[in-house]
C-alpha cells in the first residue's frame, strides 16, 4: 500500500517484495487471469479489437520437464450470492507434503490473496462451455489461504509451516517466527447522513451524451466499470410485452415512463412486461458493469448492453446514453444539492465522517446497503452487495494516513435497495475482527 492509487505499478511492488527479502514468480501479462478483471488485459485494449475469441492457441507440454505444481489451489475465490468456498487445513496440508515427497516443486495459489480493491475483481462463466451462467467475483481475494487478508496467519498456515519444516535442511536454519498481528480498528458505527439522489446528479457527473440506433458498450463510451444510463422511446399503442435486454452486461434498474419496472441482472429471468400508450413510452435502463470473465471464451468481453433492447420481438432503436465511471477516484459529488426526501428512491450517494485518534486495520460493513460501491477518504475500496458471501470490506490502516491526533474517515456509497423491505437508515460499521 505504498501509493494506494495505483495498484498496478508492478515495478514498485516487485521493489516492494526484494525490499522485503523475497522472490517473486511473475506472470509477465498483461494476461495474469487471477480472477482478476478481463484477466488482466485492459478494458481499453479489448474494447478496440473485432470481436473473436482471445487466447485460444493450445499450449505446449513439456511432460520432460521437473515436477512442478504451478498452482496448488489450498483454498478457493469466492462469487457474489453463492456460499463460501473453503477447504479444510489438514486436507490441503496432506496433499503439499504428498507432492513435496514425491520430489516436485509446488507454488502455493494463494499463499496470501488479499484484496482486488475498487473494480478490478473479474468473473467466471459457470455453464458447460463457459458461456453463461455469470458469476462475478468479490471484492475480497482471501481466498481461504494460509496468510488471510490481512497478512495474519490462519490454522493452515501453521499446518502448512509443520509440513515445510520436514523439508528443510541444516543449511536452511531454524524458521522465523511470524510477524506480530497488525493492529485493528475499535468497533464504531456512523450514519451516512448525508445523501444526494443519483437522478439529481447524473447529467452533472456523467460524461459526454452520445446518440445512436443501438445501445453503446461501455467501451465504446470511453469508460472500464460504472453505470450507464439508457434512454429511448418505445413506439405505440402496444400491448403488454415483455422486455428483452440482448447481452445485458450486468444488471439493470429499469424504469418505463418514470416509474420503476424491476431490477434484472445478467443470466437470470426477471418479469419486465409493460404496455405502451398511443404516444409512446419513455425506456430508461441504468446499467451497472460488474467483472468481466477473467479467462475463457468471453475473455475480453464487452460490459453494458452488448446486443440490443426488444419489446417483445420488436427491436427498440435510438438510444440517448450517458456514462459515469465508477472505476478510480470518488465522483465529485455536488453535496450541496442534498435530497429532502425521508426515503429516496433509487440508487443515491450516501457520505459521513468518523474521527478517529489512531488509524488501524479495519473491515467496513453497510448493514441496510443493499448493493453499491465503498470509498475511503476518496479511494475506493470495492464493490458490497447484501447478497453475500463478502459482508465486510478490509481497509487497510494506510488508507488513513497518520497525524498528530485525530484523523477524519469519510465512508461514501452508491446502492439501491435492498432485495426485501423499504430503504432503512444507513450507516456503515467499523468490526473488530474479520468476518468469517
Amino acid at each position: 500500500m505504498q501509493n494506494p492509487a495505483d495498484l498496478t505499478d508492478l515495478e514498485a511492488f516487485l521493489a516492494l517484495a526484494a525490499g522485503e527479502g523475497l522472490h517473486a514468480i511473475v506472470r509477465p501479462g498483461p494476461y495474469i487471469c487471477a480472477e482478476w478483471d478481463n484477466g488482466g488485459l485492459p478494458s481499453w485494449l479489448t474494447g478496440t479489437l473485432p470481436p473473436r475469441r482471445l487466447r485460444c492457441a493450445d499450449p505446449e507440454h513439456r511432460p520432460e520437464d521437473p515436477w512442478f505444481c504451478m498452482e496448488f489451489w489450498c483454498g478457493w475465490f469466492d462469487h457474489w450470492g453463492h456460499d463460501r468456498v473453503l477447504r479444510d487445513p489438514a486436507d490441503a496440508a496432506k496433499d503439499l507434503d504428498t507432492m513435496l515427497a514425491a520430489g516436485a516443486s509446488v507454488n502455493v495459489y494463494m499463499a496470501h490473496g488479499g484484496t482486488n480493491f475498487g473494480t478490478t475483481a473479474g468473473a467466471n462463466l459457470s455453464s458447460p462451455a463457459l458461456d453463461r451462467d455469470y458469476r462475478p467475483t468479490i471484492t475480497s481475494y482471501d481466498y481461504d489461504a494460509p496468510i488471510d487478508e490481512a497478512g495474519r496467519a490462519t490454522p493452515k498456515f501453521w499446518a502448512f509451516r509443520d509440513v515445510l519444516a520436514g523439508y528443510r535442511n541444516a543449511v536452511d536454519g531454524p524458521l522465523p517466527e511470524p510477524p506480530a498481528p497488525t493492529a485493528v480498528q475499535a468497533r464504531a458505527s456512523v450514519a451516512l447522513d448525508q445523501v444526494v439522489r443519483l437522478a439529481d446528479v447524473f447529467d452533472d457527473l456523467a460524461g459526454p451524451e452520445m446518440t445512436t440506433p443501438q445501445p453503446p458498450t461501455l467501451e465504446e463510451l470511453g469508460i472500464g466499470h460504472g453505470l450507464v444510463r439508457y434512454t429511448a422511446t418505445v413506439p405505440g399503442p402496444r400491448q403488454a410485452y415483455p422486455l428483452v435486454i440482448d447481452g445485458l452486461a450486468d444488471r439493470a434498474h429499469v424504469r418505463v415512463d418514470g416509474r420503476d419496472l424491476g431490477v434484472v441482472e445478467r443470466d437470470k429471468p426477471a418479469d419486465l412486461t409493460f404496455a405502451v400508450a398511443p404516444g409512446g413510452a419513455r425506456l430508461e435502463l441504468l446499467v451497472e458493469s460488474m467483472g468481466r470473465a477473467n479467462y475463457g471464451p468471453l475473455l475480453g468481453e464487452r460490459k453494458g448492453i452488448t446486443g440490443g433492447v426488444l419489446h417483445d420481438r420488436q427491436y427498440v432503436h435510438g438510444f440517448t446514453t450517458r456514462a459515469l465511471p465508477l472505476d478510480g477516484a470518488l465522483p465529485a459529488i455536488p453535496w450541496h444539492r442534498p435530497t429532502t426526501a425521508t426515503s429516496p428512491d433509487g440508487p443515491v450517494f450516501r457520505r459521513g465522517q468518523l474521527t478517529l485518534a489512531d488509524p488501524a486495520d479495519a473491515w467496513l460493513l453497510v448493514p441496510d446497503g443493499g448493493k453499491g460501491y465503498l470509498w475511503v477518504n476518496g479511494f475506493l475500496l470495492g464493490r458490497y452487495w447484501s447478497a453475500g458471501p463478502q459482508r465486510a470490506l478490509y481497509a487497510p490502516a494506510p488508507l488513513r494516513p497518520p497525524c498528530p491526533r485525530d484523523h477524519e474517515l469519510t465512508g461514501v456509497i452508491v446502492a439501491d435497495r435492498p432485495r426485501s423491505g423499504p430503504v432503512r437508515r444507513c450507516g456503515f460499521w467499523v468490526i473488530v475482527s474479520a468476518p468469517g
